[in-house]
């Protein structure tokens, strides 16, 4: 069965109901509010690369990694369909690039990307990399799945949905009320479907199984300080809102803003 992730296609279709433009400009707002002059970017976990191609249009330099070369290639030819610049490259978000020590104000993963990484090892040797590619005083803002969906208290996004355009439809299914959680582990093995129709003739299904993390904000904090790292969490969001508290009713992420000192 094709991977989720060499589908790009499919993938962007299926989330393209955010807006990319107006969260890098809350991107923007809140490295402002940080006293942050944002002339460079990181995404990791890049996939499609909306959110890169939304920061080269303001005219900021980019950079985009991602494990999939699929997504890496399909990023590539949209930002050269586009016109604007974004360097796109196959990599590992646990690894250090040499090519981007010290090389960015803004650093930024989304979607819940960071979730595929399952163990504290991992998440500490993500966080060893990406600060190492921020300048002193650099920020990397992550935006993850809300706490209340992480202790069953609510769900906060929808997990089933349907995307259109140009001729193109896909249904989406992120996640099963029956998929098995690890408490102890805190990973959750999430199901992913992904159906879709071209001029209402079938393409081929995408079905894959995912092993997930489920990060509460304190086990966060706890991983910030074993990784030693330095970065410190300088303010929490519950949407792309600077008046979205993480708390708020409305609050329907969690995106920490970390700092590198």
């Amino acid at each position: 069965m094709t991977s989720t992730y060499a589908r790009p296609e499919l993938y962007q279709l299926a989330f393209s109901y955010r807006d990319f433009e107006s969260e890098t400009a809350f991107l923007r707002s809140v490295a402002a509010g940080q006293g942050v002059h944002v002339e460079s970017f990181l995404e990791l976990a890049c996939g499609p690369g909306d959110h890169s191609l939304a920061m080269a249009r303001a005219g900021t330099s980019v950079v985009s990694l991602d494990a999939s070369p699929e997504m890496v290639a399909y990023l590539a030819g949209r930002a050269e369909s586009e016109g604007v610049p974004v360097e796109a490259v196959v990599g590992d978000m646990r690894e250090v690039r040499e090519d981007c020590l010290e090389r960015f104000e803004l650093a930024a993963i989304f979607i819940g990307s960071v979730d595929h990484l399952v163990s504290n090892a991992d998440f500490c040797a993500h966080l060893r990399a990406t600060v190492r590619h921020l300048k002193p005083g650099g920020l990397y803002v992550v935006d993850m799945v809300h706490p209340r969906t992480i202790f069953g208290l609510d769900s906060t996004t929808e997990t089933a949905w349907r995307m259109e355009r140009d001729g193109l439809a896909v249904d989406v299914r992120w996640g099963t009320e029956t998929d098995p959680f690890d408490p102890v582990r805190e990973v959750e093995q999430t199901t992913v479907t992904i159906e879709g129709t071209f001029n209402g003739e079938s393409i081929p299904a995408v079905r894959e199984v995912f092993p997930m993390r489920r990060y509460s904000f304190q086990t966060v904090l706890a991983l910030l300080e074993a990784s030693g790292t330095g970065f410190e969490c300088l303010a929490t969001y519950g949407a792309y809102d600077l008046d979205v508290a993480l708390d708020d009713p409305r609050a329907w992420r969690m995106i920490l803003v970390l700092g590198r000192p």
